[in-house]
């Protein structure tokens, strides 16, 4: 018979506190993992174990969590610690430290958490990375194996006559030569890539009573341009939820150590670089996971828009 994902973390606790007096709890569940704490006696542990349908990457997924994790602690951004990664049951999991506090997304006032997430983000800037892509292949050198030529190419070469976004009504011919354009003026451009969080927000953050804020998650890591590629993100979010607000995302921009002029003028890329990403993302999603395509149709079309195509 085979074991649920509760019976799986508790097999997992018990071999790491080498004990059977455990007490495990779901706490929570994001799109990669399902979250338990598991307690002891001696202390407590939160083990992430990764969902079925993303099992085949999950493993060097968690040990490219762990790695960012202790480069981001290298630098000063407080968090978790990863204890153990490995596999129980075919399943992957990682073991974390149990910090206790508040998530950001609780607090009533969230400025000066956005201050902080905006210094955070200019200090994950500034670990030593090369390549481009979410997958790290080496540990000790920090060199992920992708590359921004072929993935710019790669979009650039689908806006084809055929192409199943005019077919899914995504976009016309007419504006998928406008979108080539802007592709192609981006693949000319020279830029600086370096390590990005990929989902820096309040909600992946634990704010502790000292005030201490804890940065989680970094499934979503990945060598991409910087400073943009963490700014659409944060940018996307203000468009689509309108959150966080004009003075939070104002505090965001201090916190970085950019002023609003640098900003507007780092704003028109920006747009633009979204716009690559909402395609790119969507036609992920057509090769790889259907469920989530009208979700990354929406995000696109919306791109378009903000891009006035």
């Amino acid at each position: 018979m085979k074991s649920s994902d509760t019976q799986i973390a508790l097999e997992i606790a018990k071999k790491f506190f080498n004990s059977k007096n455990i007490l495990i709890k779901h706490i929570g569940r994001g799109s990669n993992n399902k979250n338990f704490l598991a307690i002891s006696k001696e202390k407590e542990i939160v083990i992430k174990l990764s969902l079925p349908h993303k099992e085949y990457k999950a493993y060097q997924n968690y040990l490219k969590e762990k790695w960012c994790i202790e480069k981001s602690r290298e630098v000063g951004i407080p968090g978790p610690s990863v204890l153990d990664v490995s596999k129980s049951q075919g399943r992957a999991y990682m073991i974390e430290t149990f910090v206790s506090g508040k998530n950001g997304k609780k607090l009533k006032s969230k400025l000066n958490l956005y201050y902080k997430l905006g210094k955070y983000t200019k200090l994950i800037h500034s670990v030593k990375v090369s390549g481009f892509g979410e997958n790290l292949t080496n540990l000790k050198r920090g060199v992920f194996t992708g590359s921004w030529q072929k993935y710019v190419n790669y979009n650039i070469k689908s806006l084809k006559n055929n192409d199943k976004l005019i077919k899914l009504k995504v976009l016309t011919q007419k504006q998928s030569k406008k979108v080539k354009e802007i592709f192609n003026n981006i693949k000319k451009e020279k830029y600086t890539f370096g390590l990005n969080h990929g989902d820096i927000s309040v909600w992946n953050t634990l704010v502790e009573k000292s005030g201490k804020v804890n940065l989680l998650d970094w499934g979503s890591a990945e060598v991409h341009i910087i400073p943009h590629y963490d700014f659409t993100h944060i940018l996307r979010c203000k468009i689509e939820t309108h959150r966080p607000s004009n003075l939070e995302f104002n505090q965001f921009i201090k916190g970085y150590g950019m002023s609003q002029k640098q900003f507007g003028l780092l704003k028109p890329e920006l747009i633009k670089l979204m716009l690559l990403i909402s395609f790119d993302k969507l036609r992920w999603s057509i090769d790889r996971n259907p469920s989530k395509i009208n979700k990354f149709i929406r995000i696109a079309k919306r791109m378009l828009r903000v891009n006035s195509i």
